[in-house]
């Protein structure tokens, strides 16, 4: 669960060029197609580049800001792909599930490669939170800086012997 709202929890982790800002393994995140609406919308094309392969993954589901989904299209030994992510609000905060079907290519590796997903998932999802996080924590802090001028504009708008001056910019 996360701290941040539920549209910025949304907007962190769908930024799919922002993955390898996080993921230890990935090296660069692109968009090899945009999606509707743009650019992290349902059609999206994603390509992970990592250390051993590359994996590309297509967003089947894009329901801001509640639900997103995902297949792999390549790079992984699975098929029949389907990562569901939902995200429900609670308190001042977002809870994050993580859905994931797949069928592994080469039979009884599932328990070997378990673990593997795990990982990855975990990463995915504290990885996403803590941008979202850190982008809450930044919107907040700007939207305190602007009450603070504001305020010091008001101080600035009185002369000295109490009046209110009217200051047009």
């Amino acid at each position: 669960s996360s701290t941040a709202s539920i549209e910025t929890v949304f907007d962190a982790m769908t930024d799919h060029r922002g993955i390898a800002d996080y993921m230890w393994w990935c090296r660069r995140s692109t968009l090899d197609r945009e999606g509707t609406p743009a650019p992290n919308g349902v059609g999206a094309i994603r390509r992970l580049t990592s250390i051993g392969t590359t994996f590309v993954e297509e967003i089947v589901v894009y329901e801001r800001p509640t639900r997103w989904a995902y297949t792999v299209l390549s790079g992984a030994p699975i098929r029949d792909h389907l990562a569901t992510i939902e995200l429900r609000e609670v308190g001042t905060g977002t809870e994050v599930s993580w859905h994931l079907r797949a069928t592994m290519k080469i039979p009884d590796i599932d328990r070997l490669m378990l673990p593997v997903f795990k990982k990855f998932i975990d990463q995915l999802l504290t990885g996403g939170i803590a941008v979202a996080e850190r982008r809450e924590q930044m919107r907040r802090a700007d939207g305190e800086e602007r009450v603070r001028v504001r305020r010091a504009v008001r101080r600035v708008e009185h002369d000295a012997g109490g009046r209110r001056q009217r200051r047009r910019q």
